[in-house]
Formats: C-alpha cells, sequence, structure tokens
C-alpha cells in the first residue's frame, strides 16, 4: 500500500506524520490526539482490507504516537536539506516505536501510543496497557499503551479519562 493510496482516501483527519509534511508548519489543534488516534486507526483499517481482499502485498507497518514540543523546518547541510521534526518528541516516538516488536502478534497494523497521547486523545478511544519502559534519552520510564480502536467497551482495557486522572496524581 502506497502513501500515495492513503491520502487519497476520504478522511477528515488532518494529523501530521514525520515524513508526510506538507505545506509548512502544521496549526496548533486542540485535539491533535485524537486525530492521530484516528489517522492510526484509518491506516490500520486500509492495510486490513486490502489484506483481504490481497489488493495489495502483503505488508504490515508499525505506528507510534506520542505528543510534545518539537522543531519543525527545514533542517541539514546545504544540498541534503530536508524539512523535518526534530526533539525529544520525535525522538521518544521513534523509541515507543521501536517497542512494537516485543507485542508483535502479527496484526496488519501495531499500533503504540505514550500515556500522554491517552490522556489527550479523550473518551472514545480503547487503549490496552503494554507496560512500563525505560527508553533511551529519558530519564523516566515511559507508559505505552496498545490503540486497540474506538470501541470503549472493549475488555481489558484502560479509559481515557482514567489515565488523565493518574497522570494528574
Amino acid at each position: 500500500m502506497s502513501a500515495s493510496r492513503l491520502r487519497a482516501e476520504p478522511s477528515t483527519n488532518t494529523s501530521v506524520t514525520r515524513r508526510w509534511l506538507s505545506g509548512g508548519a502544521p496549526d496548533a489543534q486542540s485535539d491533535r490526539a485524537a486525530r492521530a488516534c484516528r489517522a492510526a486507526l484509518a491506516i490500520k483499517r486500509k492495510m486490513e482490507a486490502e489484506a483481504e481482499t490481497n489488493a495489495g502485498p502483503d505488508l504490515r507497518v508499525k505506528i507510534s504516537l506520542h505528543t510534545g514540543p518539537l522543531i519543525v523546518g527545514n533542517i541539514g547541510a546545504p544540498g541534503r536539506i530536508n524539512y523535518t521534526v526534530v526533539g525529544d518528541t520525535v525522538n521518544t516516538g521513534s523509541r515507543i516505536e521501536d517497542l512494537c516488536d516485543s507485542v508483535d502478534d502479527g496484526a496488519r497494523a501495531i499500533i503504540l501510543v505514550s500515556d500522554q497521547i491517552v490522556a489527550e486523545a479523550g473518551d472514545g478511544f480503547t487503549f490496552t496497557p503494554v507496560g512500563s519502559f525505560t527508553v533511551k534519552g529519558k530519564s523516566k520510564p515511559v507508559e505505552v499503551f496498545r490503540l486497540v480502536g474506538e470501541d470503549p467497551a472493549a475488555t481489558d482495557t484502560v479509559p481515557a479519562a482514567t489515565v488523565a486522572t493518574a497522570l494528574q496524581d
């Protein structure tokens, strides 16, 4: 499945991914975590649908979501400038993505998120706790959850409001 096919899907999501930046820095969005969760789930659904119909190659993807401050812009040496994002937020997201292998169950898409995403996403998403991990570059462990879907009635999950309350304590 190509990036162009994902972009061609009708969507109200305007989430930004690290490698698909276009049109300049995104505007601040108060619902950025929910948009990111919806975008990740849309990718998962698209991959599952294509696998069922054999519409494309047999692919799997690992997705991580984290939120926080970062630097966005043209970065690099002359002749090698790239419009991208950098910073601790990006690095933490990358470290969370590395953890996908530890929960690999053969799914088309594994979506891991930080506790900050869970707290900001709001109700309506279902997350399963994965664990607390010490990741490179962080002095405190990062709480990681698996984004399961948008069904709040699923079992063995943590509602977003529960995590938000725990983070405030």
